[in-house]
């Protein structure tokens, strides 16, 4: 592995210009604009796209039912709990992936679609897939999707693979955005349009130096899981037991990077009181700084400095964050049509912090040998997520129709199923 990994960061050091693969490039960015043209100017594939994520939300849901039994209805659906809620899914999901692997459902599939979005973009399956399954699962459930195949990533496949999970957000999550305010429409059409962004940009940041293990040429149908375990069931409990490794993994990593960031907090609060200055923190000086990007993305002058702070937000906290403060941006008339429009794309993915420490963890419990990797690659990735979104805002600021934006979102809808 050290050897794989100093290989691959000496190479990153040559010419890198003579390595990029221009036509992927030139795919990935056409295929961003007519995702674009199909989620911000076409209703039925807006209202298409929603659908799709509004059953793997259902699906989803499934394991708050049993999390709710262990934990109790309060902390899965009144409190909502982050420990309880959301990380429970990844039992439910890892049960259902080591069911699908044993029955070679997924393996297929990446052969399959795999070869063809290779055909159509130029990346391999694998990143390719996790892309795509990412603007539906969210990050750690895309990771359990692609498992097997971790340790056989190059290292441009790491960082497409990163980089792709980091700028997007779950379907799984879009009812508690659509609760604070935000319209369903703008996540739907944001996720996937930084799919391909995503790819793109990857490709322009790492470009792959290495023979990859996962063509489609190369990629071969794993039937190890069929001779690992007597049955299905087996197989799906042997996930479920796993999945306490990578949970555990996560909360940790998650304790550990939010309190470096509120150590940092303190730390630039303490020095700037020192020097006069009161109620300095990281947001605020980061606010300063995208401000110029705000006005380039879209934003109408006047209301730079308010989007500014929600991109500092939603970059050093999480979306989250920066959504409920949108919503409580909007109930007080701060913004125009257009600026909460272009902010909501520019806010949505999972480019944050706690984010980086999840992407870690999962890697960390799945494939302990790509860690030290992983490590290297994940602050570009994070950068990546955050250029990502500001470029799928700034398609969707000059594709959206003036007049009837907010008409035209609001006809996609939002399902509830927490209570199924």
């Amino acid at each position: 592995m050290t050897e794989k990994l100093n290989d691959g960061f000496e190479a990153e050091k040559e010419d890198k210009q003579t390595k990029i693969r221009w036509d992927i490039i030139y795919r990935g960015t056409l295929i961003q604009i007519i995702m674009a043209l199909c989620t911000v100017r076409w209703e039925p594939g807006r209202l298409f796209l929603s659908s799709i994520g509004n059953k793997v939300e259902q699906l989803l849901s499934y394991s708050y039912i049993g999390a709710a039994f262990v934990y109790s209805d309060n902390l899965i659906y009144n409190q909502t709990v982050f420990a309880f809620q959301c990380l429970s899914v990844i039992y439910f999901v890892n049960f259902l992936v080591e069911v699908m692997f044993y029955y070679q459902i997924l393996q297929r599939l990446f052969l399959n679609l795999g070869s063809f979005l290779q055909k159509a973009i130029g990346t391999t399956p694998i990143e390719s897939i996790n892309c795509c399954v990412s603007v539906f699962l969210g990050m750690n459930e895309a990771m359990l999707v692609i498992k097997l195949y971790v340790k056989d990533l190059t290292l441009s496949e790491l960082q497409a693979v990163f980089l792709g999970q980091l700028s997007t957000v779950a379907g799984s999550v879009f009812a508690a955005y659509v609760s604070f305010g935000v319209k369903p429409g703008y996540l739907v059409s944001a996720s996937v349009m930084s799919a391909p962004g995503a790819l793109t940009l990857s490709k322009l940041l790492y470009p792959e130096t290495e023979v990859s293990k996962t063509k489609s040429d190369s990629l071969k149908i794993d039937t190890s899981h069929r001779e690992k375990f007597s049955s299905a069931l087996s197989a799906g409990c042997h996930g479920a037991l796993s999945a306490v490794n990578i949970v555990s993994g996560v909360v940790a990593s998650l304790i550990t990077f939010i309190s470096l960031v509120a150590f940092a907090n303190g730390i630039v609060s303490f020095f700037a009181d020192l020097i006069g200055f009161e109620n300095v923190t990281l947001i605020t000086l980061l606010a300063k700084c995208f401000i110029p990007v705000a006005f380039l993305i879209g934003i109408e002058p006047s209301q730079c400095h308010i989007v500014s702070e929600l991109i500092a937000t939603k970059a050093i906290v999480n979306e989250f964050m920066a959504y409920q403060k949108l919503g409580d941006f909007k109930k007080q008339n701060l913004l125009s049509k257009k600026s909460e429009a272009i902010a909501t794309y520019a806010l949505c993915s999972f480019s944050n912090p706690s984010s980086v420490a999840s992407v870690i963890a999962m890697v960390s419990a799945l494939c302990p040998e790509q860690l030290e990797v992983t490590t290297k690659l994940a602050f570009r990735a994070y950068i990546g997520g955050i250029v990502t979104c500001f470029i799928s805002a700034s398609l969707a600021g000059m594709l959206m129709p003036t007049n009837n934006t907010v008409d035209i979102m609001d006809m996609i809808p939002a399902t509830n199923t927490s209570h199924i």
